[in-house]
């Protein structure tokens, strides 16, 4: 430490620019020199550009930025983690409200259905009618638009730091499932476009014809350069295969998985894959590792990926995270949340919802439904194991659905019986593992029906979308 001290204090800053939210905070404790440093605003101002560029903050424009102090840009930081400060669930009254911002329709355009923030909180994936459009919030203008999508078949993921916006859309009649290959003339296309951001120019990829033995995909997830889908097949004398197609579109390969197990949901984290899995009365959270398919990447082609179909790899985990069971009739789908800590690259708090639990390891604590939290560390090293730690087991009624949830530990809640009618709440189930609790309905979703308001699982923020307009709603 002597030594480091003996640096030059501009040099010293610099170092302190590279380090992670957690360093930066235990460094603050050594001694006065230390703790100056660590509160510089130069050392902040690195850290919230290193969350902005993981689009886990919404960022002003640089000028503004720049212009803000030390103490707000460490505030910035604290409500990623803890969530808005006046939201509090032993408070009597709404959150307080920092800002609002209001997209309009236009006068001859389709009606707003439902909106949903994408990473980063900088714009927002509109359903209009039978189609979707992508809205430039801070210039409250429409920036893409495409009809006739179906909600399972576009993934739409910010990449580059910000800069471009990643568009997945999977078109064509998916035909009767049926196991006669001689009948079976699926068309699937999956159309790939990156929006840049900066010109407002889209980039065309060129399309993947699934195979004519293909007859679904559902559900694209992404992580970096890699994204995932839900695909089923037919094999010949068989009854039909699902698995998973992960394709890097950076480098035009694919390899196609086979799984014979329901992926409920699935998340890619730095190349591996977390999935919740569904097989009869057991239900479990599975992570699988590249080394198990690295050797079988193939270049992207129509006619390799229609021969892959039929001899698909088999996908092996590397760990059983967590076993959860079920009723055998599951009386939800549950949820699966994941985000990456503000603090620690590598590390990720991972929630779920389920409700129908009958395991012997909750029995008589938790009443018909829980929401379980984990950390999961993914080491550099291909060879060291994940580090899997339970965080808290908070229960629930079986009667309230949870649709998101944040890093902070707020989720969207509502009645399950009246999804349609009854306005959702704002609910924070406490990491201690002591139970839900619930935080005072905010003003500005009091009179919006349940389909029509959703929760940023980003920064918390809240969107509520009527026919005419869509309000985004931030707090402090």
């Amino acid at each position: 430490m002597r030594c480091l001290l003996d640096l030059n204090y501009d040099v010293l800053l610099r170092i302190f620019t590279h380090l992670d939210t957690a360093s930066v905070l235990r460094s603050a404790q050594v001694n006065s020199v230390c703790n100056r440093l660590a509160y510089s605003k130069h050392v902040w101002l690195a850290i919230v550009l290193d969350l902005g560029s993981r689009h886990l903050l919404a960022l002003p424009p640089r000028d503004t930025l720049l212009s803000l102090s030390s103490t707000h840009l460490i505030n910035e930081v604290k409500r990623l983690v803890f969530g808005p400060r006046t939201w509090a669930a032993n408070s009597s009254s709404p959150p307080t409200l920092q800002r609002s911002v209001r997209l309009s329709a236009p006068s001859s355009g389709r009606s707003f259905s439902e909106a949903t923030l994408l990473s980063g909180d900088k714009h927002l994936l509109i359903k209009c009618g039978s189609g979707y459009e992508i809205w430039d919030i801070a210039h409250s203008r429409r920036i893409w638009a495409r009809d006739d999508v179906l909600a399972s078949q576009i993934g739409v993921q910010v990449v580059r730091d910000g800069t471009e916006i990643l568009i997945i859309i999977c078109t064509g009649q998916e035909p009767i499932w049926t196991t006669n290959l001689a009948q079976l003339d699926c068309k699937l296309v999956v159309s790939v476009s990156l929006l840049d951001l900066r010109t407002n120019s889209e980039k065309q990829l060129p399309p993947l014809h699934l195979p004519r033995t293909c007859p679904a995909f559902s559900d694209p997830v992404f992580a970096d350069d890699i994204w995932a889908a839900n695909v089923k097949w037919v094999v010949e004398g068989s009854r039909g295969c699902r698995g998973v197609l992960l394709v890097n579109w950076r480098k035009a390969t694919f390899v196609l998985l086979h799984h014979p197990i329901q992926l409920v949901h699935k998340k890619l984290l730095r190349g591996h894959l977390l999935a919740l899995t569904r097989a009869n009365a057991l239900s479990a959270l599975v992570l699988y590792s590249p080394p198990s398919f690295n050797s079988h990447w193939q270049s992207l082609d129509s006619t390799v990926l229609a021969a892959a179909a039929q001899a698909a790899i088999p996908i092996n985990p590397i760990a059983i995270l967590q076993r959860v069971e079920y009723p055998l009739m599951p009386l939800r789908t549950p949820l699966l949340s994941i985000h990456e800590c503000p603090l620690n690259r590598g590390s990720y708090l991972v929630s779920t919802h389920v409700a129908g639990i009958r395991s012997e390891e909750f029995r008589g604590h938790l009443p018909h439904a829980a929401l379980l939290r984990y950390r999961l560390t993914l080491s550099k090293s291909e060879s060291a194991p994940p580090i899997w730690e339970h965080v808290s087991s908070a229960g629930t009624l079986n009667s309230v659905l949870v649709d998101a949830f944040t890093y902070a530990g707020y989720g969207m809640s509502f009645p399950a019986h009246a999804r349609e009618s009854t306005p959702r709440v704002v609910c924070r189930q406490e990491c201690t593992g002591e139970g839900t609790s619930t935080v005072p309905l905010p003003a500005e979703i009091q009179t919006a029906t349940a389909g029509c308001v959703s929760l940023s699982p980003h920064t918390g923020a809240l969107t509520v979308c009527s026919p005419r307009s869509v309000d985004v709603y931030y707090y402090e």
